[in-house]
């Protein structure tokens, strides 16, 4: 938990704006205890976790399990490298001049073959969850719990259709209000 909450941590704070020593004020910790818990140093108890969660406004599973990034920067030139990390540990290097917002991409790995041979099994995508709908293009989606990469139509009836590159994968046709679009794939890096 000691990594992945940390990150969590950092992330999340970030996200709302609050200096370590706002969060450590609403909570009732020191500065140094949330210092030392972004580090990786120290793991909170189930009660300051719960403290912790309140301040910020997220369940435990919102806490752990929503997708972020920590970006890394070598410079501002545009031949300079970006660094992104999911929250699982995994990472892309771009070039600066294809340097994304942190606060709106999620790097995601894609397993399966579903979208082969546009995609292959391991491949690490970078998702833009701020991006409009642009038919035909790939999306990272959750259906009934489940993460899914496709290709997203319009169909009849206000439905979208939902189509995988791989042919051994039948389309299919959802509800809008059955389908979370959680952003657009803008770039992939995996082995050819």
């Amino acid at each position: 938990m000691s990594k992945n909450f940390a990150q969590a941590l950092k992330h999340h704070r970030s996200n709302k704006q609050l200096s370590q020593s706002e969060l450590a004020g609403r909570v009732g910790l020191s500065q140094k205890q949330i210092s030392d818990y972004e580090l990786g140093n120290s793991k909170p108890r189930q009660a300051t976790l719960i403290k912790i969660l309140q301040v910020l406004g997220l369940n435990e599973h919102e806490f752990f399990n929503t997708p972020h990034i920590m970006l890394s920067s070598w410079g501002d030139r545009d031949d300079d490298l970006v660094e992104y990390i999911g929250n699982d540990g995994k990472k892309i290097i771009l070039p600066h001049h294809h340097q994304r917002n942190p606060k709106n991409t999620i790097v995601y790995t894609y397993y399966g073959d579903s979208m082969f041979p546009t995609l292959r099994d391991g491949d690490l995508l970078l998702v833009n969850t701020l991006s409009p709908l642009f038919y035909g293009d790939l999306y990272l989606v959750e259906i009934h719990g489940i993460e899914s990469v496709c290709r997203i139509y319009p169909a009849d009836d206000g439905k979208l259709l939902f189509k995988k590159d791989n042919p051994l994968y039948h389309d299919f046709t959802m509800n809008t209000s059955e389908v979370k679009i959680l952003g657009r794939v803008d770039f992939r890096q995996g082995f050819l």
